[in-house]
């Protein structure tokens, strides 16, 4: 059944007529919630996430329930790929809010940055995850129909297993 949901939903987000009312939206409130429903995975999988959040709302012109999907396909494929460390950031700038995922990736993944937005890609074919290579294609379809820009990049500081996803926002 969720390969079927994440399927019917790339496929909704495909189509130029689908529609996304947009509205006023605290998404302080929906990562929050957002990291909150995960809570027990990240327990089970040893992983203390590093959440940095301003405590001032920040209200967004977006789709709620578009976002919310936004932040569990990112948390999910944290919980499917990461290893040992995850840090979620949202910075303000005077006419943007950046959301920033940065997580630890097993070395053997052969990770191709360039395709990790595109449909059904997964880094190594030949492990035996359940994931359907979607959801981060998802994310980017939702983030662009909402008036964002995403973008993917492999490590700083040194870190060179470290998948870096930024979601930019206008305000």
């Amino acid at each position: 059944s969720e390969i079927l949901e994440q399927l019917f939903t790339y496929m909704k987000v495909q189509n130029e007529t689908y529609e996304l009312p947009l509205e006023e939206v605290n998404i302080n409130r929906l990562i929050y919630n957002s990291m909150f429903s995960f809570y027990e995975n990240f327990r089970r999988k040893g992983i203390e996430p590093k959440i940095q959040i301003p405590e001032e709302p920040y209200y967004i012109l977006l789709n709620q329930n578009a976002f919310t999907r936004i932040m569990q396909n990112m948390i999910k494929n944290v919980l499917e790929h990461g290893t040992d460390e995850f840090e979620l950031t949202v910075i303000e700038e005077e006419k943007t809010v950046t959301i920033t995922c940065k997580n630890e990736y097993a070395s053997e993944e052969l990770l191709q940055i360039e395709q990790i937005f595109e449909r059904f890609y997964k880094a190594d074919e030949a492990r035996k995850h359940s994931s359907t290579g979607l959801g981060l294609a998802i994310v980017k379809s939702l983030v662009v129909r909402m008036g964002g820009t995403i973008r993917a990049y492999k490590g700083e500081n040194g870190k060179k297993n470290q998948l870096c996803i930024e979601v930019v926002f206008k305000r």
